[in-house]
């Protein structure tokens, strides 16, 4: 399954899975400019240092070069030669460049492609692939179309998976039938587009548009970015849907004149395809993995399309971009089987060879906390995760894990304060009570799973909220039994130790740990409670709650609740409660088919409280519960093998009434949150990919109890200004934020003014 992640930034995302290596430093920056590469204006053009800093230079891939030979003994052409080169013009396996000095024309384009990197003269775009010289052409640059056609047919018979055809002739029979070997092959080839300034390129580069995707043009542009006037330009579609440009005036490269020869070789389109083949080289070298028709998309779709180069007719896709192409495309992919999948998105459930795999959506229970997160000498750090095209690249994990929690911050809560709503309530035959709410804004804090933004709070409120509408129905079916039955709205009021009139008007902000803290993840569910009061000093409430999942990561679980308070003085009452919850994808509240997401859970639930009235206008609350949660492991996550876990939740309030005025509250509460504190499971973590697409994995053991504890520190006043008004003041504090002291403690403090129309 392919989930949608926040767009992250190419720093961190920079680095290169390289196969049979380590990955290199996720936020690699560009290489610093050396001699050879000032020497060579068109490869800041394509911005070639990025690559080369993140440790793309071409390894793996072998460049065929069909053309007049090469020299094969030149410093930058020898060491990259690999076996098998053939010359189709003298029939023999010395592949030499015959031509003058003045032409030199296989050996500059090679060098352009892949020359050696010895600070000796140039650098070729990909200096550390393999040549593999094909000479079909004399000594004149003079050519045979059966040659060339032998030649093209070796090109798609060989090692090599890019192929550079730097000429023009006209279309000869015999070459469309090589043209389709190297399609049947799978290989690519790159074709200059002709040195005439006519409006399309000439064959065989129009043989591009014929090839799906397995041939690109190219076209030449000088040192001030324009177009040449001796470049055929892309013309129309279909010939300028696989068309691009790069340098082709003033290059500087190998020469055919000796071993350390180097000098400025004529103009034209021939020295601009080289950096576009040396790109494919650079890309495929990577990520080997990578199909030849995603490698040409992604040179093509990649291209810099702004300002001149948005002329199709000219630019075609536009001007070659080596950084652009490298970076990750589209939506990013957590394998989590033992395979890629396609690039269409489709995948399996499962956990075995299958295109399985998760989204990058790491939020996982407040619980748990930072404990994967702070996690130090993990394979967390440097993780794999799949583009669209199913190419890797590595990224600390760690740094996008996000708790998933219902507290509001600070700007929620103004936020909060925007809105409008209002209140119906009627009776109904038979003594039962209906009543309608709307806010608009909606004023609860909104999960925006589907429009997480670059550094994104997985809670936050979202001003444009559609209006908000909830109903409750209460009533007594029988003297002693009473029901109520709600939709859209917070469960946990309705079990909460706190909803006691002789408390006032409770208004913490982190109110969960006395309110059932297991009944629910969520702050909207549909709910229907049984209360029953017909025993002496006993109360029993019984309830449902179910919370449905309106998108792909939302909660979705139900639960049952068994609560029971018991009157032991006039001022005393003790309480207890047995709830069972059923999450559907998550555990404790996590992300629902995230990448740390679970198959289902089930948490069992116990609580025990006491509410001790000091005085007419003091009280006491205690709550302590603990939660058992058996996990069943998903197929498209990375984490399994759970051991039972076992959490808590505990806290301490004192609430004053009309203390200093008529019906003013207080209130003051020390609390731990739930957490998780004893409980295991296993990270499979991705960490390579290699040609065939198979996953490498690494599993480790985590410890799903975070060392440290939060502590939370909360005081609250409110005070009614005539009936129509309201001021409050608020203050937490907020000790170890998360059960982890790598982050700041946190304070909150804020007034607030209510005014009712």
């Amino acid at each position: 399954m392919r989930m949608k992640l926040p767009n992250v930034a190419y720093a961190i995302l920079a680095a290169i899975s390289l196969q049979g290596a380590d990955m290199p430093v996720a936020n690699a920056a560009a290489e610093a400019p050396f001699a050879e590469y000032n020497r060579q204006y068109g490869l800041s053009q394509i911005h070639a240092l990025y690559p080369w800093g993140a440790g793309a230079t071409g390894a793996g891939s072998i460049i065929a070069i069909i053309d007049t030979g090469v020299n094969l003994g030149h410093v930058d052409i020898a060491p990259q030669l690999t076996t098998g080169g053939y010359d189709f013009w003298d029939n023999d396996s010395v592949p030499q460049d015959r031509t003058s000095a003045d032409i030199s024309h296989g050996t500059a384009v090679a060098g352009i492609a892949a020359g050696a990197r010895n600070d000796l003269g140039s650098v070729g775009v990909a200096y550390n692939a393999k040549i593999l010289p094909i000479r079909y052409a004399g000594p004149d640059f003079e050519t045979d179309p059966t040659k060339m056609a032998a030649a093209i047919n070796y090109f798609a018979a060989s090692a090599a998976r890019i192929g550079n055809l730097s000429t023009q002739k006209n279309d000869f029979a015999i070459i469309r039938p090589a043209i389709q070997n190297v399609v049947a092959a799978d290989k690519i080839l790159v074709f200059a587009a002709g040195n005439f300034g006519w409006a399309d390129p000439l064959y065989p580069a129009a043989y591009a548009q014929e090839m799906d995707y397995h041939g690109i043009i190219a076209g030449a542009i000088g040192p001030d970015g324009v177009i040449t006037s001796f470049s055929n330009r892309a013309g129309i579609f279909p010939n300028s849907q696989f068309y691009v440009v790069a340098a082709g005036s003033q290059m500087y490269a190998p020469l055919n004149a000796g071993s350390k020869s180097f000098g400025f070789v004529k103009d034209g389109t021939s020295f601009a395809a080289p950096q576009v083949t040396g790109a494919l080289a650079l890309l495929l070298g990577a990520f080997p993995n990578l199909s030849s028709q995603d490698a040409v998309r992604i040179i093509l779709t990649t291209a810099d399309k702004t300002g001149i180069y948005a002329d199709s007719s000219i630019y075609g896709q536009g001007l070659l971009d080596i950084q652009a192409a490298m970076a990750p495309a589209g939506e990013l992919l957590l394998p989590t089987g033992t395979s890629a999948g396609s690039s269409s998105g489709a995948s399996s459930s499962g956990g075995g060879g299958g295109s399985a795999g998760a989204g990058l959506v790491l939020i996982v229970a407040a619980g748990v906390g930072y404990a994967l997160s702070s996690r130090k000498n993990t394979k967390l750090e440097k993780a794999l995760v799949l583009d669209q095209y199913d190419r890797g690249y590595p990224i600390d994990l760690r740094k996008v894990i996000q708790v998933a929690t219902s507290k509001p911050d600070l700007t929620s809560i103004l936020e909060s304060m925007r809105t409008k709503s209002g209140q119906l309530q009627t009776l109904l035959p038979g003594g039962q009570q209906l009543s309608l709410y709307y806010r608009l804004p909606e004023t609860a804090l909104l999960r925006q799973w589907n429009s997480l933004p670059q550094e994104f709070d997985p809670l936050s409120f979202d001003s444009n909220a559609k209006p908000t509408w909830a109903m409750s129905l209460s009533g007594d079916v029988l003297p002693s039994l009473n029901y109520q039955l709600q939709f859209n709205t917070n469960a946990h009021e309705q079990f909460s130790l706190m909803n006691n009139n002789s408390l006032g008007r409770v208004s913490f902000l982190s109110a969960s740990t006395f309110n059932a803290p297991y009944l629910s993840f969520s702050d909207t569910t549909n709910s229907l409670r049984l209360g029953f009061t017909g025993l002496d000093k006993l109360d029993i409430n019984w309830g449902l709650v179910q919370t449905q999942a309106d998108n792909t990561y939302a909660a979705d679980s139900a639960s049952s609740i068994l609560q029971g308070e018991y009157q032991a003085t006039d001022r005393l009452r003790l309480g207890a409660n047995l709830n069972i919850l059923q999450e559907n994808g998550s555990f404790l509240g996590g992300s629902r088919n995230g990448g740390l997401s679970a198959d289902a859970s089930t948490t069992t639930a116990l609580g025990l409280s006491t509410r001790y009235r000091i005085s007419d206008h003091f009280s006491l609350l205690g709550s302590y519960s603990r939660g058992y949660t058996r996990v069943n492991d998903a197929g498209n996550s990375i984490i399994h093998r759970f051991t039972p876990l076992q959490s808590r939740a505990y806290g301490l309030a004192l609430f004053g009434h009309s203390i200093f005025r008529n019906n003013d509250n207080f209130g003051f509460a020390l609390s731990r949150p739930m957490k998780v504190t004893r409980g295991t499971a296993m990270l499979s973590i991705p960490t390579a990919i290699d040609a065939h697409n198979q996953i490498t994995r690494v599993d480790e053991a985590v410890n799903l109890a975070p060392a440290q504890s939060e502590t939370d520190f909360e005081m609250f006043y409110n005070i009614k200004l005539g009936q129509k008004m309201e001021l409050g003041a608020y203050f937490l504090y907020e000790n170890n934020p998360y059960h982890t002291s790598t982050l700041q403690n946190r304070k909150t403090l804020y007034a607030t003014l209510r005014r009712v129309f």
